[in-house]
């Protein structure tokens, strides 16, 4: 009499020649990835997670509101305040196009430093609204709102004029 092989052997080899060829998927993923996000003529934008994307050789991360982290690897080289303005200052800086990145880098602080000054004086200026007595203070906070908040308006568009003319790079056949 002949005795019966058993299927939990079977069952337990074919598991396990189905996580072999998914680890060998992940590597040749993983590695065609790599390839193709280091080089320096086809930019790719990736997102990883819900807070990161891979956009060429940088990494974008989300840290606040309006707050975004260029990394090069494990170096922190920026933070923009336009995640539009961080994809293409990463793109541009990648094809070594540093004249059309440069200006991005510019205006893109010039709105943020711009936006922390008008959210500082608005709370010094709702602090000493809320005492209901104007003063000397009131005025001066009050000034200082309205030109901190004609310079940040003036700021944006100008960055908004900036990322507007990379239509002109041909970026947007390449990246989206």
């Amino acid at each position: 009499m002949k005795t019966a092989k058993s299927s939990i052997e079977k069952e337990v080899a074919g598991k396990l020649l189905v996580d072999v060829a998914f680890e060998r998927a992940h590597r040749w993923t993983e590695r065609e990835f790599n390839q193709l996000r280091y080089k320096e003529d086809f930019i790719i934008h990736v997102p990883m997670s819900k807070r990161s994307w891979a956009v060429g050789k940088f990494d974008l991360t989300l840290v606040g509101d309006h707050r975004w982290h260029l990394t090069d690897r494990d170096r922190i080289d920026l933070t923009f305040y336009s995640r539009k303005a961080a994809v293409f200052y990463a793109y541009f800086t990648q094809r070594r196009q540093y004249k059309l990145a440069d200006p991005l880098v510019r205006s893109d602080q010039d709105v943020a430093k711009y936006r922390d000054e008008l959210e500082f004086y608005s709370q010094k200026l709702a602090k000493q609204l809320k005492n209901k007595k104007i003063t000397f203070d009131t005025q001066l906070y009050q000034s200082r709102y309205l030109e901190s908040r004609a310079r940040y308006n003036s700021a944006r568009k100008e960055l908004e004029k900036t990322l507007n003319q990379t239509k002109y790079t041909k970026v947007w056949d390449q990246i989206l």
